[in-house]
This record gives structure tokens, C-alpha cells and sequence, in this order.
């Protein structure tokens, strides 16, 4: 079912910071699994994405495992991080009537890496404080209920969650089951729920292992896949046994192999931590050194504490290289509406660059959120030592600031 482009683009300007659609780029012959996963161009308007996404099934996850989606508009369930495997995610649905199905987390605001932290503070919630177990949710039933209006679907949506097991818990212990509690305290009445294991699962070795499952689950047969020759935009159904369909099957081992881009990131964040080091900079003590784990292939680095982020980003837009300089806060509604008080104090510090502010509203309730933004134009790829200086003494303007505005 595909959308309209009016369609696309409300939900775009609403939920596109924590939500995704399933539809990717296709794998390259010969390149790695991973390959071209992470490349968003594919939701550019002159591509007409509209006509190949279908919000009839939307796939939920738990919770954003980073903030990565703050930077890029429906990054979600498109990383190619060191060590994600949303590929997994894309092998088995492509060629199937699922893919193009709109893709979201039950907890959008919740960011952190471990799951089973964010499924036992919701469990301490259900037992202790069921209202306001509940009212975690709002956001994720807000978000459902606008996208059956926005594309006057008539009906409620599949709700496919990814991650889950056939056995019934007392408490929730995936996305399964916190969609079950739901459903039991009559949050999501009229809605059908099916699950998938999610595509990080240990226990499926190979990318055909976790395809036979998900299809399992989904009860696909042959009726379901569509020709890889046609146009997924005009689709076709044929009649194909899903073990008949030719589909690159690679070792997923080598998922992670960095691509010209992430090597582009990787070596500029090292140059960039070796002339902080070099020259004794406030910004470089509080930053990791790059490595293959934590910034082998991200387009940002994080320097803060347990309250407030601020995070160099590099990409380009429209083929202009740039770099910004962004504050996170996790301190809550009060910290951020502090920090945005004094937009005057920030202007008058950044005057002298002209760069371009975006002062962002955060969702109510998010954990964390980015309160502005930075940006100018700048040649990252060939940085030199000005560049570096130049990032090195945007950090000490926004420490100097926000030290002022804490006192």
C-alpha cells in the first residue's frame, strides 16, 4: 500500500528522528552484507519513496540503542556501526510483501544500549507504578494512532515486534512481551501482534537461518515474494518457493568491514584526537580515542558527562562538507528549557563564524535530547590544523557558557 508524498513528508517532519522505514538500499555484487545499509539517500524525494512503502505492517523495537537519529532523518534501523546487524533485518525481508513496512521503538525516548536495563526499570514501573508504566507508552500509541490517520489506512496496523519468544512471562522480558502487557491493560485494542526474533539474535548463525525464521513467524510462503526483476514500486507477486529465490548470500562476518566512508570518518576523529593530545586541548583530555569499537565507523564524537553531551558531527548535504557542534542534555524538560534561555549569550560567542543555529523542542519525556545545534560549512575531508582549532575553541565557548548558566 503505497503512501503520498503529502503523507510521507508529515511523518517525516513528525517522527522522523526515532523512526524508520523497512526499505534499504540493495547489496552491491560482490561487497560485504552491510553494504549500502546505511546509505539514506534512498529517502531522497527525487527517488519517490512514497511508492514503495506500505504502513499496513510496522516492525517495533525496544528502544533506540544510540542517538545517531538525531543526525540523520530515518537513520533508525539503517546503521552499519560497528557490530549492527540491520542487514540481518534486510535480507529477510526482501522480496516480500513486509518490505517498506514502517519501523519504530516502543520506548523512542529510552536510549541505551542495554536492553535488559530498560526491561527491568519497566518492570520495577508495572508492578510498582502501573499508571506510570503506562505513561511511558504514550508516545509509541501517539505515534501509532498518527500513522493509521496520516495514511487513512481505514484499519489498525500489524504491529510486528522484533524480539520475542513463544512462552508467556510474568514479567516483560522482550518486545513481545511489553506489547502483550499493553495489549492486557487495553492499550492496543484492535490491533493484531506477531513477532520476529530480532535481527541481533545469537542464536540464528547464518543470515538464511534467521530469514527461515522470520518468514516462519510471518507465514510467508511462496504467494508472498516479490520478483527481484520488478520494480518494488510496482511489484508483482509470483509464485516462487522462498528456497527458489536467488538471493547474495555472503558471510556475515564480514558485515563490518568499513566502507570508503567510514574509513573517511575513522581517520578524520584520529587526526582530530591527535591534535587535541598534541597540543593539550580541554576537549581532547575528555575524548576517546578513536578505535574499531566505539568511532570505526560514526560520523560523530561524544565528549561529556552524566548530564550534558556536546558532540562534534561531521556529513555532507547537497554535496557542501560540513561540521557541527551540538549540546545533548539529559538532565530533563528544566536543564534544556535553562539552556535555551540563553540563545543570546550563545549568539553573541559564535557571531564571529556565522554559523547556522537550530534550536531543537525535544520531546517531553526523552531521556536525552539534543537542545541546539551548530553548523558550517567546512572541508573536513582535508581538514587542517585550523579547522581543528577552530572545534577545539567551539568546545571552550560552550563550556565557558554552560558553566555560567549552571552557576
Amino acid at each position: 500500500m503505497p503512501i503520498t508524498q503529502v503523507q510521507f513528508r508529515t511523518l517525516r517532519e513528525r517522527y522522523a528522528h526515532r523512526s524508520s522505514w523497512a526499505l534499504w538500499r540493495e547489496q552491491r555484487p560482490g561487497r560485504n552484507t552491510a553494504d549500502g545499509i546505511d546509505d539514506l539517500t534512498i529517502f531522497d524525494e527525487a527517488n519517490n519513496p512514497w511508492d514503495n512503502l506500505n504502513p499496513q505492517f510496522i516492525f517495533v523495537g525496544l528502544n533506540p540503542a544510540n542517538d545517531e537519529a538525531t543526525v540523520e532523518r530515518f537513520s533508525m534501523f539503517h546503521s552499519r556501526r560497528q557490530g549492527a546487524q540491520d542487514y540481518r533485518l534486510r535480507y529477510a525481508l526482501r522480496g516480500t510483501a513486509f518490505w517498506g513496512g514502517y519501523c519504530t521503538d516502543v520506548f523512542p525516548d529510552t536510549i541505551e544500549r542495554n536492553c535488559g536495563r530498560v526491561l527491568e526499570d519497566f518492570n520495577q514501573q508495572c508492578q510498582n507504578d502501573p499508571d506510570s508504566a503506562q505513561c511511558r507508552l504514550t508516545a509509541f500509541l501517539s505515534e501509532l494512532e498518527a500513522v493509521e490517520r496520516i495514511c487513512e489506512l481505514g484499519h489498525r496496523p500489524l504491529l510486528i515486534a522484533m524480539g520475542g519468544s513463544d512462552d508467556t512471562h510474568n514479567v516483560p522480558q522482550n518486545t513481545r512481551d511489553v506489547l502483550r502487557w499493553a495489549e492486557n491493560a487495553g492499550l492496543l485494542d484492535g490491533y493484531e501482534i506477531q513477532y520476529i526474533p530480532h535481527y541481533s539474535a545469537p542464536n540464528y548463525p547464518s543470515l538464511d537461518d534467521y530469514r527461515c525464521r522470520v518468514w516462519n513467524n510471518l507465514g510467508i510462503d511462496g504467494q508472498q515474494i516479490v520478483t527481484q526483476a520488478t520494480p518494488l514500486g510496482n511489484a508483482t507477486l509470483t509464485g516462487e518457493h522462498p528456497q527458489n529465490v536467488a538471493l547474495p548470500v555472503e558471510d556475515p562476518q564480514n558485515a563490518a568491514l568499513p566502507g570508503e566512508r567510514s574509513q573517511q570518518y575513522f581517520a578524520f576523529w584520529t587526526r582530530f584526537k591527535d591534535w587535541c593530545d598534541e597540543n593539550n586541548t580541554a576537549c581532547g583530555r575528555r575524548a576517546v580515542h578513536p578505535d574499531g569499537m566505539h568511532y570505526y565507523d560514526q560520523s560523530n564524537i561524544t565528549i561529556g558527562n552524566d548530564h550534558l553531551t556536546l558532540r562534534f558531527t561531521i556529513g555532507d548535504e547537497n554535496g557542501v562538507p560540513w561540521v557541527a557542534t551540538e549540546i545533548y542534555c539529559r538532565e530533563g524538560e528544566e536543564q534544556r528549557l535553562r539552556i535555551s534561555r540563553h540563545r543570546n549569550t550563545f549568539d553573541a560567542a559564535f557571531c564571529d563564524n556565522s554559523p547556522i543555529q537550530d534550536w531543537d523542542t525535544p520531546p517531553p519525556r526523552a531521556m536525552t535530547a539534543r537542545v541546539v545545534r551548530f553548523s558550517r560549512p567546512a572541508d573536513w575531508r582535508n581538514a587542517d590544523d585550523a579547522l581543528f582549532a577552530r572545534m577545539a575553541a567551539d568546545y571552550d565557548k560552550i563550556r565557558k557558557i554552560l558553566r555560567t548558566i549552571e552557576e
